[in-house]
């Protein structure tokens, strides 16, 4: 299961002991069960011994899934340089990383219209109210069954919250997300779509994740994160990119509730 962990009285580098964090058995039965289908189809085809690299990697990570708040406090030197990750370790402005950008949802054709423009961080983040969430791939099972529906079908909730976007982005092309998205019937009024078509805003988030052995490739660990007016206030990291256990629609709205206004 996912962890909840409270940082804000822990220095940088040393975590509280997880905590367990309780769900209902209809919200952790769904992924389980594709889990349990995803290992059979990979057994079946390519053999146990590749069922079981699966498995490892990604059912049962190093990395544990959790539910934090982000602490106060943040050094903007520490986001200059290329290569810094986004710290979710202290609050950070990650509008500064003007070397990330994501790519909107679009058609092909709109691509080459528009130049291939993508939009930089500040234009989609700065004095704006945000939620986030991350997905390892268009077309893949929690992704679609139940990670985007869960935000679409909970939109107006959100705004009623005033979340100016609910933002979905992926390690993908623009152009396939755009699909992928008319493919669900989710209108951009109720989710927008983003493609990190480098990975960059993947590897500045420190969430890149080898799925090979699910013949994805580098893909991003399952996540959801809110964001006001370019600062990472909360971020929800699921244990395994197969879980829906904290990164939920559900989760991020009782968060936003638990907020001081």
């Amino acid at each position: 299961s996912g962890y909840a962990l409270d940082t804000r009285h822990h220095p940088p580098g040393q975590s509280p002991p997880p905590t367990s964090s309780p769900r209902s058995s209809s919200t952790c039965d769904k992924p389980r069960i594709l889990r349990c289908k995803m290992i059979h189809q990979i057994a079946s085809r390519r053999g146990v011994r590749a069922a079981a690299s699966w498995w490892r990697a990604s059912v049962m990570p190093s990395a544990r899934g959790f539910a934090s708040d982000v602490p106060e406090g943040h050094d903007a030197a520490s986001l200059t340089g290329d290569k810094c990750n986004i710290s979710m370790k202290r609050r950070v402005d990650i509008t500064l990383r003007e070397d990330v950008r994501l790519a909107a949802a679009r058609t092909w054709d709109q691509g080459v219209e528009g130049g291939f423009a993508t939009h930089a961080l500040g234009d989609l983040f700065k004095d704006k109210k945000v939620v986030l969430f991350g997905v390892p791939g268009p077309y893949t099972g929690v992704c679609s069954s139940a990670h985007v529906p869960g935000y679409a079908n909970k939109s107006e909730e959100f705004k009623k919250r005033g979340v100016d976007m609910v933002g979905c982005v992926s390690p993908s092309d623009p152009y396939t997300m755009n699909a992928w998205a008319k493919s669900m019937g989710v209108d951009e009024s109720k989710v927008t779509f983003f493609g990190d078509h480098n990975g960059a805003w993947t590897r500045a988030l420190g969430m890149d994740m080898d799925l090979s052995v699910a013949l994805l490739g580098v893909r991003t660990q399952r996540y959801s994160m809110y964001i006001q007016n370019g600062i990472i206030i909360k971020v929800n990291v699921e244990e395994a990119p197969s879980d829906l256990k904290v990164s939920d629609a559900d989760t991020m709205l009782k968060q936003l509730d638990d907020m001081p206004n």
